[in-house]
């Protein structure tokens, strides 16, 4: 099933509580996360261009992947890539 992959490679503070709430309006985001530069991101989706990411998890495992990003979520503190 798309949602257990979904599951599996989104962060642990993000994908306990994925099911627990419906999407709404919170609290104003943190500076860090206002100030962010996301025009890399915004510019692979607007051209459809492949986005390749390296990243580690948890428990210190690199990951590689080459994704086909289609748009980002924004939530308080937090942004998802979906692709």
């Amino acid at each position: 099933m798309v949602l257990n992959k979904i599951h599996d490679v989104i962060p642990n503070n993000i994908n306990n509580n994925a099911n627990v709430f419906s999407l709404r309006v919170g609290p104003p985001a943190s500076k860090l996360v206002t100030e962010e530069d996301l025009s890399a991101l915004r510019d692979a989706i607007a051209n459809q261009k492949k986005i390749y990411m390296v990243y580690k998890s948890e428990n210190g495992k690199e990951t590689t992947h080459i994704v086909c990003s289609f748009t980002t979520g924004y939530f308080t503190n937090e942004r998802i890539l979906v692709a």
